[in-house]
């Protein structure tokens, strides 16, 4: 079976249009894992049906709130509602350990204050540097979303013979040429639709950039209220260049 990508949330952290944070639900051969979980991550799984105590492995792309917020909550799951019994590794900036025991701490303060009844890790991303998670190969680039000493990744992910990217939050860079290379799908972030703020992507960059994207297979996410007005036109702008362009939307299914 291929691997196959269910979004967990397609919107911005304004819930735009009335969508979840955008986050995404992996399954492979290995099990089942996400990259980002933000604050409405968990409701979609119970809404998918899915056992939170199921995933394996949370990816974060980076350190806002709405794409890592989530966590106290499915920590918590995990201790009382759907008790753990496999690890949970999280993945992300460097400092990302400290930065979610604080938020968990914050909403919970005494979720620490005895051992959490499942092993609990944590993975440091390194520009360049490939992580093996169970068998999952994780390779982070830099994205261009937050400035120093806070970290922003693309993440490019290779599953049972598959490669799927991840934009992450980014404005514009070669880098993000480079994750696409080759990639039988890449997940990107379309925030706006006409904007000149240079940190998040938007569909005057696409109409630009998107000829030069090498990859046939793209779906947009992490949409704001004029995106998503637009979805026609976005639509339209992969039908002329060739490209299979899906506008993402909360619980869509893919095959990767």
């Amino acid at each position: 079976m291929a691997p196959r990508l269910t979004f967990l949330g397609s919107g911005d952290a304004f819930n735009a249009a009335g969508r979840g944070h955008s986050c995404y639900l992996l399954d492979d051969a290995q099990g089942s894992f996400t990259v980002d979980f933000g604050p409405t991550a968990l409701a979609a799984l119970k809404r998918l049906g899915r056992n939170p105590a199921d995933l394996d492995h949370v990816l974060l792309t980076h350190l806002h709130g709405d794409h890592f917020a989530g966590l106290p909550f499915l920590l918590l799951d995990g201790c009382y509602e759907h008790p753990r019994g496999r690890p949970l590794v999280v993945g992300g900036p460097p400092g990302v350990e400290e930065r979610v025991r604080a938020l968990a701490r914050a909403c919970y303060p005494d979720i620490f204050g005895k051992p959490l009844p499942f092993e609990l890790r944590f993975v440091e991303w390194e520009v360049g540097r490939p992580v093996d998670l169970s068998g999952r190969s994780v390779l982070p680039r830099p994205a261009y979303h937050q400035d120093l000493p806070e970290r922003a990744f693309l993440l490019r992910l290779s599953l049972d013979g598959r490669e799927v990217a991840f934009t992450g939050d980014t404005g514009w860079s070669e880098e993000l040429r480079e994750l696409a290379r080759g990639a039988d799908l890449l997940v990107a972030e379309c925030s706006f639709f006409d904007s000149d703020y240079d940190r998040h992507l938007s569909h005057r960059i696409l109409r630009e950039k998107l000829p030069s994207i090498p990859c046939r297979r793209i779906v947009l996410t992490h949409l704001g209220e004029e995106a998503r007005l637009h979805a026609g036109e976005l639509r339209e702008l992969g039908a002329s260049t060739g490209i299979e362009l899906i506008v993402g939307e909360d619980l869509l299914s893919v095959e990767i």
